[in-house]
Order: C-alpha cells, then sequence, then structure tokens
C-alpha cells in the first residue's frame, strides 16, 4: 500500500570533546520517557553514532462527560499523547524528523534538554533545481513529474499560479532555471529497481514521499545518500 509520508531535515553536529566521546544510543536510552516528567524517548534503537526513536510528549486537556447519577454534564480532564519519530545520523551530520516544522521543534527542545548532548542545528533548504542535477550527477534514473510555479508570467499577457505535468525534461529545468523562488512544489519521479517513488520537494524543507509503506525504511535511506553523502 502506497502512503504520503512527510519530513523535514536539520543539519546536525555534534559538540564533541575528544576525551569524552558521545555516545548517541546512550544518552538517548537514558532520557527515556516517564510519567513524572511527561516527555522523553521511547523505542531507541541504534548505536554510539545513529540512533532512531520516538518522542513520546503528555499533555492535558478537558472534556465533557454525562454523569447518570448527577443527570448533567461534569468537566473531567484526560491526558492526551503526542509522538514524534525521528533519527540521527552524527556520520552524515543529519537530523530527520518524521512530520513538519512543528515536530522538528518538539524534538529540538527536548535534545536540549538531554544531558551530555550538545549540539548545533541549522534548517536544510533542500534546492529543487539542485537536487535535479544531483539526480543528473549521480545518474540516477529520474525525471520531473509535476511543477506548481507562483507568479507564473505567461507571455507578459498573463500572471498567476500555475501546476501542471511535465512531458519534456528540458522545459521543465527550463522553468526551474528561470523562476527559482517562485517554484512552490516539484514532484520528482526516481525509479529505484523498478520501482517508482515520488519525492515532493516544498520551499519551507518539507519533503514528500510517496512510496510503498513496506519500504518506506529503504527508500528513506537511499533517498539520504543521494542527497547528503
Amino acid at each position: 500500500m502506497k502512503r504520503v509520508k512527510s519530513l523535514v531535515y536539520n543539519k546536525f553536529v555534534l559538540d564533541i570533546n575528544e576525551h569524552h566521546p558521545v555516545d548517541l544510543f546512550a544518552l538517548l536510552s537514558e532520557a527515556k520517557y516517564t510519567d513524572e516528567n511527561g516527555m522523553g524517548f521511547t523505542r531507541v534503537t541504534g548505536d554510539s553514532t545513529y540512533v532512531e526513536a520516538t518522542l513520546l510528549k503528555r499533555s492535558f486537556t478537558y472534556i465533557q462527560e454525562f454523569d447518570p447519577i448527577e443527570s448533567d454534564l461534569v468537566r473531567k480532564q484526560i491526558a492526551v499523547f503526542s509522538s514524534v519519530n525521528f533519527s540521527i545520523n552524527s556520520m552524515l551530520r543529519l537530523l530527520t524528523v518524521y512530520g513538519g516544522q512543528i515536530q522538528l521543534n518538539m524534538v529540538r527542545t527536548m535534545l536540549r534538554n538531554v544531558q551530555g548532548l550538545k549540539y548545533n542545528a541549522e534548517p536544510i533548504l533542500l534546492n529543487a533545481r539542485e537536487f535535479n542535477e544531483t539526480l543528473i550527477d549521480k545518474k540516477v534514473n529520474s525525471s520531473i513529474r509535476q511543477l506548481t510555479i507562483r507568479r507564473f508570467n505567461y507571455e507578459n499577457g498573463m500572471i498567476g499560479r500555475f501546476s501542471g505535468e511535465v512531458v519534456k525534461q528540458s522545459t521543465a529545468r527550463e522553468l526551474l532555471e528561470h523562476y527559482k523562488s517562485s517554484v512552490v512544489k516539484v514532484v520528482f519521479g526516481v525509479l529505484i529497481e523498478q520501482e517508482e517513488l515520488l519525492v515532493q520537494i516544498l520551499p519551507n524543507g518539507n519533503v514528500k514521499l510517496l512510496c510503498d509503506e513496506d519500504d518506506f525504511e529503504y527508500y528513506l535511506d537511499y533517498l539520504k545518500q543521494i542527497i547528503f553523502s
């Protein structure tokens, strides 16, 4: 079954003391979720240089519930949980968060509170034109499938938002080069072992993948190696 998943990347550089090497797995395992703290990590896997984990956060809200004894509505407090999956690869200097900017901020805030973990993080804004050039340079079987452009100008007679399917790759490359910052969405088709992965790049740094859910981790790793290695 194919599904769309959103990702956001940050450059992640550890502040390393050569006398005290950082073990990511150990540090995140120590900061596990507890009911007392209401926030922490669960399902931590990996090693000293690469970890995958889930950030679990509890918050409280109120609902109205019917009390049959009082025959009236009563206000009741309940716990609500939110979770964010993420990974850190210190070799690629990469933080990958499954979600958008809100989920990214949640993870970064929690990481700042992990004792013994010091790092610098910066946004990675993927450029569609450069991504296309990378695919070509690395001889990846790919094509530009869709383009959406803000303030598209047709022969100075019409200006507006344009979205269309690409039938000629040279035209798509020309539009990417000409409109640059006005391109608001690009969808690439990437062929991996006879299976097509759709990669959507947005100007806010978010990436969306459409692929078979069972093979998502494999495709994600493949994509990271293309972009960041």
